[in-house]
């Protein structure tokens, strides 16, 4: 994990140097900052790997703790680790229409998890993790063990914004210990909040 926050740091020294961040390499070019729109369009994923994510904010009344916007992170089933099957909770009417992603997906990898949610500063900087309702991203609950287990799967390996996306797949993983505990608490409760609450009281 060190190796990782080494690299994450480096990352950010790079952006650095030029005025740069990674919200901003995520926007660059995407035209007019629209909230609730997906950035980039149609979504950044992985067609190996079979990670995907996307940033976007909220309007600002409904943003907390001074966040500019947030990145989702996913995995879908054909990138998960062997054995990981949904969650035993009544299906999303949500799931396929949710997530846009780069072309349409076969129906053997529609049921993606929704893994961390990163909340990050106007400076760029990442400040703050989140776990969402189901209903908040049209996802498949599986299982706190497994969406513990896929957090090592999330990787972004091509060269679309390679460099903006190198430090959020490293983060995920690099805090892994701090997440555990957070997702873990989520299935027991419908609603986020509370299941934020229980992570923070452990």
């Amino acid at each position: 994990m060190s190796a990782a926050g080494r690299e994450v740091r480096e990352c950010y020294r790079a952006l650095a140097k030029t005025g740069d961040n990674i919200v901003g390499e995520v926007l660059r070019d995407q035209g007019l900052f629209r909230e609730w729109d997906h950035y980039p369009r149609d979504d950044v994923y992985d067609p190996v790997t079979h990670a995907q994510f996307y940033y976007h904010a909220h309007p600002a009344g409904q943003r907390g703790w001074a966040e500019h916007g947030h990145f989702h992170t996913f995995l879908r089933p054909r990138g998960m680790p062997r054995g990981a099957k949904p969650a035993d909770v009544p299906p999303s009417s949500e799931l396929v229409e949710a997530l846009p992603s780069e072309k349409p997906m076969p129906a053997d990898n529609l049921a993606l998890s929704h893994l961390i949610a990163i909340s990050m500063a106007p400076t760029g900087l990442p400040i703050r993790m989140f776990t969402t309702n189901r209903w908040v991203t049209g996802e498949t609950w599986y299982q706190a063990a497994d969406v513990c287990a896929m957090l090592g799967y999330f990787v972004v390996d091509h060269t679309r914004l390679l460099l903006g996306t190198q430090p959020v797949d490293q983060r995920d993983v690099h805090i892994l210990p701090a997440t555990d505990g957070r997702v873990v608490a989520r299935p027991r409760s419908h609603h986020c909040g509370s299941a934020i609450e229980r992570w923070r009281g452990a």
